[in-house]
């Protein structure tokens, strides 16, 4: 999760023409860690494939197969990239991310549309001291799980072999924010 959270910072476009919160609900919550779902809604609501700069700057290592998909060109750019994997760092578990990347979103924003989503607050944990949530349950019931604010990889990986665990994160930039979505099974 940290890489995604780092390759997000590294955006500098401008805003998108679409709702990128709505697409974010549409594209990675919809699904609830269905990547093939997400890329498939994704490219049905004009996603294609991404130029060679985007999918370079956002390839996941964490993810080998995440596919960045953009929508819209200059300054009107969405980037959207979902991925799955199994993830070493938990336990062996497999992981899921979903980013909407949109120049034009507001961090705060999406912050307070999220946590009104979601009923719970956000806390700061991670990179950058994003706006994070730590979940179960969903996608209409959330479950918060607050003790897993600032643990180690094995304690989130012992609440997920009970329970899978989502992770949502507001991604602040210069200029926009990006939105993600993770589960962890």
């Amino acid at each position: 999760m940290k890489t995604a959270f780092a390759l997000a910072t590294l955006l500098l476009a401008t805003p998108a023409a679409a709702d990128p919160y709505d697409d974010f609900l549409e594209l990675c919550v919809g699904p609830a860690g269905d990547v093939a779902a997400a890329q498939t809604k994704a490219r049905a609501a004009g996603f294609g494939d991404a130029p060679a700069e985007v999918a370079q700057t956002f390839r996941l290592p964490d993810f080998p197969d995440a596919v960045p998909l953009t929508r819209g060109e200059g300054a009107a750019r969405e980037i959207f990239i979902a991925g799955t994997a199994p993830r070493a760092d938990f336990g062996d578990m497999t992981g899921t991310t979903c980013i909407v990347v949109a120049p034009g979103l507001d961090a705060g924003s999406a912050e307070s549309r999220l946590e009104a989503k979601l009923g719970f607050p956000a806390f700061t944990d991670g990179a950058a001291g994003a706006p994070m949530w730590y979940l179960t349950g969903g996608p209409d019931v959330w479950r918060s799980e607050p003790q897993l604010v600032g643990s180690s990889d094995a304690r989130i990986a012992a609440v997920a072999a009970e329970r899978p665990v989502s992770i949502f994160a507001v991604l602040p930039m210069g200029q926009g924010a990006g939105l993600m979505y993770g589960t962890l099974k």
